[in-house]
C-alpha cells in the first residue's frame, strides 16, 4: 500500500513536524516577570521564545531594564524546561564597549558568576565587526536553549565593509541588512529552543524630507520579528528630598506577546546602584488597587507594618520577600494576570 504524503513529510522530515493547533494552544511558554508596572502593560511580563526590542531616548535606562529582567530570569524558579536543573545563563554583546563596573555592580540581582554570566565584546588586537558578533550569537543561541542574550546595541553594529572604508568615504551603512538575514535564520530557532534575545535600538534624527523626524538606527526587518517592543519616551529625576536618587523612566508598550493591547504606558523606577525597584512600584500600584493605605507620608501594609515615606516602607519590602511575594500576588489577581 502507497504511503500517503503526509506519511512521506514524517518520515524525511521528522514525526513532529505536522501537529494541529492543538500543539499551539497547549503551549507551555514561561512568562518571566520583568517589574510590577511594566508586567501591567505586558500582561504579565516576557514568555520565553520572545525576540525583545528595547528603544527610546538616549541614557533612558534601556541597558539598565535588559540586566535586571536578566537577574531574574537568571533565579532557578525561571529555569527552562528544556532539560536544565540550573538558571537560565546571560550572554552580553558589549557591542558599544560602554559597559562599565557601574552598570554591572548596579543591578543587585545579576549573577556575575562566570557560569551564569558571560559578556561578548573586542579585546586588545581583536577587535570585532558587526558580522562576528552576530556570527557569534547565532551559534549561541542555536547551541544554547533556554538562555537569555543581550544585544547592545544593535544600532551600534558596524559592518566589516565600513570599519575598511575612509572615515571620509559616503558609505551607506550596511548592518540592517545583516540584521535581515539574522532575524531570517533565528525567526524559527529562538521560540522552538525557548530563549530569549533582547537588542536594544537607538532612535536617531531623520532627514527624510516630510517624513517623522525621529526613526529607528536598526532596520524594517527588525520591527517585524519583535515580539515585544518597550520605547522609553522620557524620563525624570527621582528624588529623595534634595537627592537624586534615581530616574522614573516613562515607558509606551509597543507590542507584547501575550493577550493584552500594545499602547499601554508605565513608569518604571530606577534606583541608582540597585536597579529597577519592583518594591517602589509595587507600593504605588498597590495604594492605587487599595492594598495599602496611605495617610500623609505613612504608608501601612497588609501585614499591619507602617513605614514612612516611600523609601522606608520600600526597604519593609525588600527585606521581607514573603511580604513583597504576597501583596504582588494579590494585586495580579485583582489585576487579571
Amino acid at each position: 500500500m502507497a504511503q500517503s504524503i503526509e506519511d512521506t513529510i514524517l518520515k524525511e522530515f521528522g514525526k513532529d513536524i505536522l501537529s494541529n493547533s492543538q500543539s499551539i494552544l497547549d503551549a507551555n511558554n514561561m512568562t518571566i516577570p520583568v517589574s510590577p508596572s511594566m508586567d501591567i502593560v505586558l500582561g504579565g511580563g516576557v514568555p520565553e521564545g520572545s525576540f525583545v526590542v528595547l528603544t527610546g531616548v538616549p541614557k533612558s535606562g534601556k541597558s539598565t531594564l535588559a540586566l535586571d529582567f536578566a537577574g531574574t530570569a537568571q533565579q532557578i524558579q525561571y529555569a527552562c524546561d528544556l532539560g536544565r536543573k540550573e538558571g537560565r545563563h546571560v550572554y552580553y554583546s558589549n557591542i558599544e564597549g560602554r559597559l562599565k563596573k557601574r552598570d554591572l555592580k548596579g543591578i543587585h540581582s545579576l549573577n556575575l558568576d562566570p557560569k551564569y554570566f558571560t559578556i561578548i565584546g573586542s579585546q586588545l588586537g581583536n577587535i570585532l565587526s558587526g558580522e562576528n558578533f552576530i556570527d557569534i550569537n547565532e551559534r549561541l543561541i542555536n547551541d544554547k536553549p533556554g538562555d537569555i542574550f543581550i544585544i547592545d546595541s544593535f544600532s551600534a553594529l558596524c559592518t566589516a565593509g565600513e570599519m575598511k572604508a575612509d572615515i571620509g568615504d559616503r558609505y551607506r551603512a550596511d548592518a540592517p541588512l545583516l540584521l535581515a538575514k539574522f532575524c531570517r535564520r533565528l525567526s524559527n530557532v529562538i521560540p522552538v529552543n525557548k530563549s530569549i534575545v533582547i537588542g536594544i535600538t537607538h532612535i536617531i534624527a531623520n532627514q527624510g524630507i516630510g517624513m517623522s523626524p525621529w526613526i529607528e538606527a536598526s532596520g524594517r526587518k527588525l520591527q517585524y520579528q519583535t515580539d515585544v517592543k518597550l520605547k522609553a519616551a522620557y524620563f525624570t529625576p527621582w528624588k529623595s528630598g534634595e537627592n537624586q536618587i534615581g530616574q522614573d523612566i516613562n515607558w509606551i508598550c509597543e507590542a507584547t506577546a501575550l493577550n493584552t493591547p500594545p499602547g499601554g504606558k508605565c513608569v518604571s523606577k530606577f534606583r541608582y546602584g540597585y536597579g529597577i525597584d519592583k518594591e517602589a512600584e509595587l507600593l504605588n500600584i498597590a495604594i492605587d488597587l487599595g492594598l495599602v493605605a496611605k495617610k500623609g507620608s505613612w504608608f501601612e501594609l497588609p501585614d499591619g507594618q507602617k513605614g514612612q515615606g516611600l523609601d522606608k516602607t520600600s526597604e519593609i519590602l525588600r527585606n521581607d520577600t514573603n511580604l513583597y511575594a504576597g501583596l504582588y500576588k494579590q494585586a495580579k489577581e485583582m489585576l487579571g494576570l
